[in-house]
């Protein structure tokens, strides 16, 4: 007699891969602010290249009878290559069958849990990357940095005005971006010109963004406990310096990309053990990488 053999139908693997989305939206901080593309769902390839136009020469007054002087436009590409990303459990078909709580959601969620802490690692990775830094309290180099050199007004101010200098494009030309730990933002929440979030919302600022908890100075900020918190020996090995050092960044529009080729969906493994346990995993194929570097500081204060 053939041994019967239980597979999860495909129908219930595409909900629980719209499931695991779903979960993960409200976790992830970096991903609402990436540039997306999705070029390699169409296009076969490695990686995905992202066109960065220049500005072209400045233009000015015109002279009656003498032609406009035609400038060429000018271009160059970022190309993020895209690697698998995923994670599994193992479900029993007992547990399936007979546990009183619904094993495919609670495993949805698991899964949902760990890509969404993969995907906002791997984007934190990239904004960090950055070779523009600002040090708290104006100091010239992380090595400068002494207890109290915190996340201030003024330390905003500096990146802002960096920023500006740039002629980084803001988001919706209002507003720029500011990802950071509780403690880091704890220190500017004193200050009288910061807004909270429910205030502005109240008032007809529009929707917030995931995490999303005040604003200050023409910056939104987004709350997150993902950004690196070292203590005084990971701010040795990282930076040199035997105290507590918190990092963060601000960056305006098309800074960093995402590209993805492949969506994040859940599958299931070949069944073993005769079809009593179920391999389930979150499977994708995506990439990172800057695309403007001078759109984007990172912030280290202590």
């Amino acid at each position: 007699m053939p041994t019967l053999v239980a597979n999860i139908p495909a129908s219930v693997r595409e909900f629980y891969s719209k499931e695991i989305i779903r979960q993960a939206q409200p976790r992830v901080r970096f991903a609402q602010f990436a540039k997306k593309r999705t070029d390699l769902t169409t296009n076969a390839g490695s990686s995905i290249e992202f066109t960065k136009y220049s500005s072209i020469t400045k233009g000015g007054k015109l002279t009656e009878g003498v032609s406009i002087d035609e400038k060429a436009m000018s271009n160059s590409r970022v190309a993020i290559t895209v690697d698998e990303y995923g994670n599994a459990v193992i479900v029993s078909e007992k547990a399936i069958q007979l546990s009183m709580h619904n094993e495919l959601q609670e495993a949805s969620i698991a899964l949902a849990n760990d890509m969404a802490q993969v995907l906002d690692a791997e984007l934190m990775g990239t904004a960090l990357s950055t070779t523009n830094t600002v040090y708290g309290n104006g100091k010239a180099t992380v090595g400068a940095l002494v207890v109290g050199d915190a996340f201030t007004t003024k330390t905003i101010k500096d990146v802002t005005e960096k920023l500006g200098i740039n002629n980084s494009p803001k988001f919706e030309g209002s507003y720029y971006v500011c990802i950071a730990t509780p403690h880091q933002l704890r220190q500017l929440k004193d200050d009288s010109a910061w807004i909270d979030a429910h205030k502005y919302v109240e008032s007809g600022v529009g929707n917030l963004y995931m995490g999303e908890v005040g604003m200050f100075d023409g910056v939104r900020f987004i709350e997150t406990t993902n950004l690196p918190a070292n203590d005084a020996i990971e701010s040795q090995l990282k930076f040199g310096i035997s105290i507590p050092t918190w990092e963060a960044v601000i960056f305006g529009e098309n800074s960093y990309a995402w590209a993805e080729a492949l969506p994040v969906e859940m599958r299931e493994s070949e069944v073993k053990d005769y079809g009593r346990m179920h391999g389930i995993a979150w499977y994708a194929i995506w990439g990172f990488g800057l695309i403007e570097e001078k759109n984007i500081f990172s912030v280290i204060t202590a």
